[in-house]
């Protein structure tokens, strides 16, 4: 299984990490997974085009050439499944991940953007 982080989401997500996949579906699927590998480099296109936020995605694209490319750099993250049911096997399931990390403050992006622009506007 896998998905992709944008840059601050990543740098808080470390491999073996536990996590839960929930199914977008009526079906009510919920998996346990395994942080297993994140990617170095930043992915330069999309190649999942379900994951765009015109389709539905979580990730925010502009089209160019054909290609999805990202506002944002975002990495490719995988995951083992730990105990996946038979049933399961053969499905590709849309769905929502959530990564058990450390706790962290929402405000702090904000309040780092704003700290950025006084200071770019001071001059500095």
């Amino acid at each position: 299984m896998e998905t992709w982080l944008d840059e601050e989401e990543v740098a808080r997500a470390r491999v073996g990490q536990p996590a839960t996949f929930y199914a977008d579906s009526a079906t009510g699927a919920r998996l346990d997974l395994k942080l297993v590998a994140i990617d170095r480099d930043a992915a330069p296109i999309l190649p999942r085009k379900e994951l765009a936020s015109a389709l539905g995605g979580h990730i925010m694209t502009r089209e160019k050439g054909g290609q999805l490319l990202p506002e944002r750099a975002i990495y490719r993250v995988a995951f083992e499944v730990l105990d996946m049911p038979d049933s399961m096997q053969a499905l590709a399931l849309r769905g929502k991940i959530t990564i058990q990390t450390d706790w962290y403050n929402p405000s702090t992006r904000y309040l780092r953007q704003v700290a950025s622009v006084l200071v770019r506007e001071a001059g500095f």
